[in-house]
């Protein structure tokens, strides 16, 4: 069996014990880097299913995802330098990014808003700025 085999078959558990156990972003499976003997647990960059993604900041290492293709939710793996903490989100955001940040990650959605309002907010005031500048200049 080659590596991204083994990779696969035990991330593949991983994600069906946390489906099946009802693990959610308030409540994760968390799983240890290591098996019981001190090896390290196949990592989810050797696998098929896995890829990198974002998530909220956690102060973790990365954020590793799979997408199912019968349902809306999605697997999240976040890494962290000794465990991983994985979860179901109840939208993936590779299919519904909106979807995902307003269910799963309701602090960054509101974030990412007032951010933006305050952008405009700023370009708009900067606008009328140097538009008085400008017709002060001309008298």
């Amino acid at each position: 069996m080659d590596n991204t085999s083994e990779a696969d078959n035990f991330w593949k558990t991983v994600i069906s014990q946390t489906l099946t156990g009802g693990y959610n972003g308030k409540r994760p499976l968390i799983l240890s880097k290591y098996f019981e003997n001190g090896s390290e647990i196949p990592r989810p960059e050797d696998t098929s299913i896995l890829h990198r993604s974002l998530g909220e900041l956690k102060l973790q290492k990365a954020d590793w995802r799979a997408s199912f293709q019968k349902l809306d939710q999605g697997f999240h793996a976040v890494e962290f330098n000794d465990r991983y903490d994985c979860h179901i989100d109840k939208v993936d955001p590779d299919k519904d990014p909106i979807g995902h940040l307003v269910e799963d990650s309701p602090g960054t959605f509101v974030a990412l808003i007032v951010g933006s309002l305050v952008l405009i907010s700023g370009g708009i005031a900067y606008y009328f700025y140097k538009k008085k500048e400008e017709e002060e200049g001309e008298e």
